[in-house]
């Protein structure tokens, strides 16, 4: 639902949305989307048929009771038992991403013999082929890399002495001028990689987020 888009859409996007008013007192809609600033456009723009229609709303995340489930069927489904501690210490490796979690107790439920470690391993290679981060690595110059590792440690004032200094650290080398950082980000949202999450610039993806901050100093 991007502005380019909109003049071939706006049609179909409307009448989705008379269809929404005449329904609203039987039928609930849910809008999700990768972009909160682009979901942000769609319910604040004047001009989008959607102006006004919804409010944000932030869903809290799965916590230890999600886990404990999980583990009650994977001992049921596997015959096999996973420390809690562990698993909750492994949830919190994968942010908290319940489909990301489920596929190590898959993974060691079909593999009896690996380690948990090992299937922690397995799995974030898995993900990280699966979702091309490597690709969309590669296609980053220094200072884009840069930026999304200093976005990724949540660095406040990325354009102040804050982030100069970041990136002073990080690189060995004098922090470049405030418009190339600014460029950079630019470059990182049109990309689809970052995203302003209440005002401030976050990478979009949180598995994207910790596979960057674990990129070695040799990437920079």
């Amino acid at each position: 639902m991007k502005n380019h888009l909109m003049p071939t859409t706006a049609p179909l996007i409307a009448s989705l949305r008379t269809s929404l008013d005449k329904r609203k007192d039987s039928l609930v809609a849910v809008f999700t989307g990768s972009s909160q600033e682009g979901l942000r456009q769609v319910f604040s723009a004047r001009q989008a048929p959607f102006f006004r229609f919804a409010t944000p709303l932030s869903l809290p995340a799965m916590d230890n009771a999600f886990v404990d489930h999980q583990l009650k069927v994977f001992k049921e489904t596997s015959k096999a038992k996973v420390d809690r501690v562990k698993a909750i210490e492994i949830f919190a490796k994968f942010e908290n991403n319940p489909f990301f979690f489920q596929r190590w107790l898959i993974t060691l439920a079909i593999n009896p013999t690996i380690s948990e470690e090992d299937a922690i391993i397995s799995v974030q290679q898995e993900i990280a082929e699966e979702l091309v981060f490597v690709q969309q690595w590669l296609s980053l110059n220094d200072l884009q890399r840069v930026t999304a590792r200093m976005l990724a440690e949540k660095i406040d004032h990325i354009y102040g002495k804050e982030g100069g200094k970041f990136i002073k650290t990080l690189t060995r080398n004098e922090a470049p001028t405030t418009s190339a950082v600014q460029s950079a980000v630019k470059k990182l949202s049109r990309l689809g990689l970052v995203d302003k999450w209440e005002d401030t610039w976050r990478i979009c993806d949180p598995l994207f987020e910790s596979w960057i901050k674990n990129r070695p100093l040799s990437d920079f």
